[in-house]
Protein backbone atom coordinates (compact mmCIF):
# COMPACT_ATOMS: atom_id res chain seq x y z
CA UNK A 1 0.00 0.00 0.00
CA UNK A 2 1.24 3.51 -0.78
CA UNK A 3 0.71 6.70 1.19
CA UNK A 4 0.96 10.19 -0.29
CA UNK A 5 3.21 12.51 1.71
CA UNK A 6 2.81 16.30 1.37
CA UNK A 7 5.71 18.64 2.11
CA UNK A 8 5.41 22.42 2.38
CA UNK A 9 8.25 24.75 1.43
CA UNK A 10 8.12 28.50 2.01
CA UNK A 11 8.75 30.51 -1.14
CA UNK A 12 7.66 34.06 -0.22
CA UNK A 13 6.87 36.32 2.69
CA UNK A 14 4.62 39.39 2.71
CA UNK A 15 6.32 42.76 3.14
CA UNK A 16 4.01 45.36 4.71
CA UNK A 17 2.36 47.63 3.78
CA UNK A 18 -0.19 46.22 1.35
CA UNK A 19 0.23 43.24 -0.99
CA UNK A 20 4.00 43.20 -1.51
CA UNK A 21 6.06 39.99 -1.42
CA UNK A 22 9.71 39.03 -0.95
CA UNK A 23 10.29 35.87 -3.00
CA UNK A 24 13.15 33.51 -2.14
CA UNK A 25 15.81 33.70 -4.85
CA UNK A 26 14.52 37.01 -6.26
CA UNK A 27 16.17 40.33 -5.38
CA UNK A 28 13.25 42.69 -6.04
CA UNK A 29 10.09 43.06 -3.95
CA UNK A 30 7.03 41.96 -5.95
CA UNK A 31 4.00 44.27 -5.91
CA UNK A 32 1.27 41.60 -5.94
CA UNK A 33 0.61 37.95 -5.23
CA UNK A 34 0.44 37.22 -8.96
CA UNK A 35 3.81 38.88 -9.55
CA UNK A 36 5.31 36.91 -6.65
CA UNK A 37 4.15 33.59 -8.09
CA UNK A 38 5.39 34.56 -11.57
CA UNK A 39 8.77 35.60 -10.16
CA UNK A 40 9.12 32.25 -8.38
CA UNK A 41 8.27 30.37 -11.58
CA UNK A 42 11.00 32.29 -13.40
CA UNK A 43 13.77 31.31 -10.93
CA UNK A 44 12.87 27.71 -10.13
CA UNK A 45 13.73 24.67 -12.22
CA UNK A 46 10.97 22.41 -10.88
CA UNK A 47 7.63 24.07 -11.51
CA UNK A 48 5.20 23.49 -8.60
CA UNK A 49 1.58 22.66 -9.28
CA UNK A 50 0.09 23.62 -5.91
CA UNK A 51 0.44 26.55 -3.56
CA UNK A 52 -0.86 27.46 -0.11
CA UNK A 53 -1.31 31.04 1.01
CA UNK A 54 -1.16 31.42 4.79
CA UNK A 55 -2.82 34.78 5.44
CA UNK A 56 -2.16 34.76 9.18
CA UNK A 57 1.60 34.29 8.75
CA UNK A 58 1.80 36.25 5.49
CA UNK A 59 3.61 33.46 3.66
CA UNK A 60 3.30 31.47 0.45
CA UNK A 61 4.22 27.78 0.40
CA UNK A 62 4.55 25.29 -2.44
CA UNK A 63 3.21 21.78 -1.93
CA UNK A 64 5.30 18.89 -3.15
CA UNK A 65 4.01 15.33 -2.95
CA UNK A 66 5.70 11.96 -2.92
CA UNK A 67 4.55 8.40 -2.52
CA UNK A 68 5.88 6.25 0.28
CA UNK A 69 5.43 2.52 0.62
CA UNK A 70 3.59 1.65 3.82
CA UNK A 71 4.26 -1.78 5.24
CA UNK A 72 1.13 -3.27 6.74
CA UNK A 73 1.52 -5.23 9.96
CA UNK A 74 1.47 -9.01 9.77
CA UNK A 75 -1.92 -10.42 10.75
CA UNK A 76 -1.99 -12.15 14.11
CA UNK A 77 -1.83 -15.93 13.99
CA UNK A 78 -3.73 -18.00 16.49
CA UNK A 79 -3.28 -21.66 17.16
CA UNK A 80 -6.32 -22.90 19.00
CA UNK A 81 -5.07 -26.49 18.97
CA UNK A 82 -1.72 -25.84 20.72
CA UNK A 83 0.43 -26.91 17.81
Amino acid sequence: MKEIIEEYQEIAQRVPPSDRWKVIGVNDIQNSLTEALEAYYMVTEVKPKSFILDLEKGKIFIISTSEQEVKLPEPKKFNIYGE
